[in-house]
């Protein structure tokens, strides 16, 4: 049967290797041995073994550099080395220890003792490899998007991740960091992880402690750490967690235990620490929600940690460098329309890995698409629509179309006043009047904008279909098939708004189907026009801004 353990032996004494390997032998471990320091390397990639032991007798060996080469090799980070040396000599049993030994013995060393040391400290590495397993099983929570998530040995090593955290320094996968040693593959300045440890130890809790990681290309990213102590039933300190990382068993009747809680006091072998990592955008800002994602880029919600108290603003973070222009363009946009209260506040734009990354206002609210799930009273869509056509008008007027006007685009804040959202969709006119791009949602584009050719009309066309879907409840087209959809919009006339509301005033219906009059030219020239025929026709129109929720 073969050995449940193994152990490398490290000796470039052929009989003292001998001896060492018959004890170990005999004590059921599967033996390599090693006679330099390049073969030791190679073994310990190849074989994995549970357990080293150094006993290389060369006066100019240094052991703090062996264990060094040999603590980097992949998936050996965490090997236990234990020492055995000629006599004991306090400089190289420091260094030693300093480079991540475990133990040490001197020669003639007693079989019984080797053997009882060997298998205590095999053991902790078998328990730290369990507990790896086990926090692989926590895959629903090491999913989190927005921290990396990291559990560790108090020695470094890495012994779970997730894929934020491989995605934040830049791996392929999580597989390429695990069983490495944190100090030497992700932190830039080994030192800082000490201060940290240091800093939790003796305050308890630590927020936001600023530390500076390496990417796999070597680039330096600024993090945010937070962690707080934990502690046994007995109030001994056993390791430490970032702060409200609350890892909860995933099966429905499990115990309200945290994980870490759960399996530290197990754990023996000095601190085992789980923490969570934030990465600092453009060496300033925390990531702290995604809010949401598109075809080129995701939008997250974060905190400007350069203020105290934090401002917590919006970030939009294209996919790829090669949608940079496009974003720089909406910030270019944002900036000729700021000054107008429906328009986001762009702050600026900063480098990111190569990526433009447009810096907003946080508008607080909801979208105009999760109000509308209860009918709004003819005074509060009068509120939302005369805010809609008065920013457009306002796009307009500077030349530029937005190209996705719709409910979910629409944010509505606490006191009714709303903003229109997202123009990554949106063109800069300049001395044409139209664009031949086809972009926008399909239930909310004009005919024109299918084939390619939007105008300000377009817009007009998606504020005549919005106001049709306040008053009415109704899409005024609508299929589950696309193509069918769009065939709709360019030759079906749409049902007159009175079908589904009778009481709709018969002049705001005739304005709502001259917004989606199929030839452009048989509709308001531009929002400008929609809104002076909204207060014209009706006198105090969106008078009052009311709140909608």
């Amino acid at each position: 049967m073969m050995p449940e353990r193994s152990a490398l032996v490290i000796e470039d004494r052929s009989e003292r290797a001998r001896e060492i390997a018959r004890i170990l032998e005999h004590g059921g471990y599967l033996v390599f041995v090693a006679r330099t320091v390049e073969e030791a390397e190679r073994l310990a990639r190849d074989e994995r073994p549970n357990l080293a032991l150094l006993a290389m007798a060369r006066e100019s060996l240094d052991p703090g550099r062996v264990i060094k080469s040999l603590k980097r090799q992949r998936g050996v980070a965490g090997v236990p080395v234990i020492l055995i040396l000629d006599e004991f000599l306090e400089d190289l049993v420091a260094s030693a220890l300093r480079a991540g030994a475990v133990d040490h013995l001197t020669w003639p060393v007693d079989a019984e003792e080797l053997l009882r040391r060997a298998g205590v400290h095999a053991r902790l590495k078998e328990d730290e490899s369990a507990v790896a397993k086990s926090l692989g099983r926590y895959e629903k929570h090491f999913g989190l998007k927005n921290v990396g998530l990291f559990f560790t040995t108090r020695a470094g090593e890495l012994l779970e991740c997730n894929d934020a955290l491989a995605e934040m320094l830049g791996y392929d996968n999580k597989e390429e960091l695990l069983h490495s040693n944190v100090e030497e593959t992700i932190y830039l300045n080994p030192e800082e992880r000490s201060r940290f440890r240091e800093a939790v130890e003796k305050r308890g809790v630590v927020k936001d402690f600023r530390v500076t990681f390496r990417s796999r290309t070597g680039e330096p990213l600024t993090i945010l750490i937070s962690g707080q102590v934990v502690r046994d039933d007995e109030g001994e300190v056993i390791g430490y967690r970032g702060e409200n990382v609350q890892l909860q068993e995933p099966e429905p009747h499990a115990p309200k235990k945290g994980l870490l809680a759960r399996l530290l006091p197990h754990l023996s072998g000095g601190y085992h620490s789980l923490f969570s990592a934030s990465e600092l955008l453009g060496h300033r800002y925390e990531k702290e929600e995604r809010l949401g994602m598109g075809s080129f880029g995701e939008v997250w919600k974060v905190r400007d940690m350069a203020k105290d108290p934090p401002e917590v603003l919006v970030a939009k973070i294209p996919l790829s460098k090669k949608f940079n222009a496009r974003f720089e363009k909406e910030a270019r946009i944002l900036i000729s329309l700021a000054g107008h209260p429906g328009v986001p506040e762009i702050r600026k734009v900063i480098e990111v890995k190569g990526r433009s990354v447009l810096v907003q206002g946080f508008v607080e609210g909801k979208t105009l698409f999760d109000v509308i799930e209860r009918e709004l009273s003819a005074q509060e869509v009068e509120s939302v629509m005369i805010q809609l056509t008065d920013v457009t008008a306002h796009a307009h007027r500077i030349g530029v179309i937005h190209r996705d006007i719709k409910p979910g685009n629409i944010m509505v804040r606490p006191d009714g006043t709303i903003k229109l959202m997202d123009f990554g969709a949106a063109k800069e006119l300049r001395d044409k009047t139209s664009s031949d791009t086809v972009i926008g949602s399909r239930p909310y584009m004009s005919p024109e904008q299918i084939m390619g050719r939007s105008q300000r009309r377009s817009d007009v066309w998606a504020l005549g279909v919005v106001m049709y879907v306040l008053y009415t409840g109704m899409f005024p087209f609508y299929h589950e098939v696309e193509k069918v959809l769009m065939d709709m919009i360019l030759e079906v006339t749409p049902s007159r708004p009175s079908k589904f509301n009778k009481e709709i005033d018969p002049e705001m219906e005739r304005v709502i189907m001259k917004c989606m009059e199929k030839n452009p030219e048989d509709r308001y020239r531009d929002a400008g026009a929609l809104k002076e025929e909204l207060i014209n026709k009706f006198p105090g129109y969106g008078k009052v801004i009311l709140p909608l929720y």
